[in-house]
């Protein structure tokens, strides 16, 4: 895993919980002092051997567990200001070291980081309970069946109106109506057949075909592809290689103003310019990909609502 791939995982996490609002309350508006005092608490309910590494990068070298609960109570709340100032505002940026902090601060699984580390696999869904505990559903209940005496069986009688002889049939009509030949019963099925096959690659062929061309370009709203030897009229707009789920769901939402309540969590945003920008999907920023782009929250929500473009 590389370390962009983890500081995304943790940034999720951190935005999902904030959402959520099930961060303690020290995350939740978060300041220098708050973030001193979480680190403490963090410390002394869930102190793990494997998390050493990382309070020796930040704290300095200690000799056992209980020197560095020392340094964490003696700290300056300062050492936290450009981690508080991040979690303020994403679009500043922030140390890998910082990250791996807010990973502790939040409970994030797995930690610490290391290039070997691999990506989380969500769990299989489980079975529900009534196919575990009772296996196969039981048989419907059943009338009884009438047990028959033995003897000869005795045919039942013809319905009335019906005293048809043998040779006695109507022109045109056969003693018995026999089983259509095979091939009367496979013809529908297959001209079926054919059919769905002929609709689906065409829609598939024509309609949802992925693009091809290599490459993509932004275009101010969204990206386009093109082929890797296009040179836009733009020299800052780059050309980058060609990302399906970036072009079909990466957009810019131009009208802002129209965004509620509802797009918390939901919709991605980034500072450029001392303006807040919006995307339907997170990705790495078209022009400025050095910027992270981060859910929308509360506070941005409130601090600086959406207006125009």
């Amino acid at each position: 895993m590389y370390e962009r791939e983890y500081r995304k995982l943790v940034l999720d996490d951190f935005e999902q919980k904030l959402t959520d609002r099930i961060l303690p309350p020290e995350l939740l508006a978060p300041t220098r002092s708050s973030l001193r005092d979480h680190c403490i608490k963090a410390f002394k309910e869930r102190y793990q051997k494997k998390d050493e590494p990382l309070l020796k990068s930040f704290y300095g070298e200690r000799e056992n567990s209980a020197a560095y609960l020392i340094a964490v109570q003696n700290s300056d709340a300062e050492a936290f200001r450009t981690l508080n100032n991040f979690l303020r505002d994403r679009s500043k940026g922030t140390s890998f070291l910082n990250i791996s902090m807010l990973a502790w601060m939040i409970d994030f699984e797995p930690r610490p980081f290391h290039a070997d580390l691999k990506m989380p696999v969500q769990p299989d869904t489980e079975l529900p309970p009534t196919l575990i505990e009772t296996g196969s559903p039981e048989p419907a209940n059943e009338p009884p069946v009438q047990e028959t005496t033995s003897g000869p069986e005795v045919p039942p009688p013809a319905p009335e109106g019906n005293h048809a002889k043998p040779g006695d049939e109507q022109p045109g009509q056969g003693t018995a109506a026999g089983p259509p030949p095979p091939g009367k019963k496979i013809w529908p099925w297959l001209a079926a057949l054919l059919l769905v096959i002929a609709v689906t690659y065409y829609f598939t062929a024509y309609n949802h075909q992925p693009p091809t061309g290599g490459c993509m370009v932004w275009t101010g709203e969204q990206y386009q592809p093109v082929p890797c030897t296009y040179q836009p009229e733009d020299h800052t707009v780059p050309v980058i290689a060609l990302d399906t789920a970036v072009l079909r769901h990466f957009k810019k939402i131009m009208k802002a103003d129209t965004l509620t309540a509802n797009a918390i969590g939901k919709v991605w945003c980034v500072k450029v310019n001392g303006r807040y920008e919006y995307y339907t999907d997170s990705a790495a920023h078209p022009l400025y990909p050095e910027k992270p782009l981060r859910r929308l929250t509360p506070y941005i929500m409130n601090n600086n609502p959406p207006s125009g473009k």
